[in-house]
């Protein structure tokens, strides 16, 4: 067994647990996205695959951009989605300490 076959059997059971719930949850919706201190309103599409997601942001003004993260490095709640250590967050309420006066 290689080093990839041996990573994808170990990311297999996080992905069972999780993607269900990602993809029902966040993809196609309208959310806020949130890296370091900036915050806009988007449209997310999710894809996922053995690797993790890839998330498609598409600002309501702006370019669409393209964020990912490993199934063992995803943060997933109820109405919150991220990835560990790249700092991008989704989550469906604005968060006020994010706002811009």
């Amino acid at each position: 067994m290689d080093i990839n076959d041996e990573l994808e059997s170990s990311l297999a059971p996080v992905r069972e647990r999780l993607e269900k719930h990602i993809l029902t949850t966040f993809h196609q919706k309208e959310m806020w996205f949130q890296q370091r201190r900036i915050q806009q309103s988007v449209k997310v599409s999710v894809i996922t695959d053995s690797w993790g997601v890839w998330v498609t942001i598409s600002p309501v003004d702006g370019e669409s951009f393209l964020v990912s993260g490993r199934w063992d490095f995803l943060v997933v709640y109820t109405n919150r989605l991220g990835a560990l250590y790249s700092g991008w967050s989704l989550t469906f309420e604005e968060v006020p300490e994010y706002k811009i006066s």
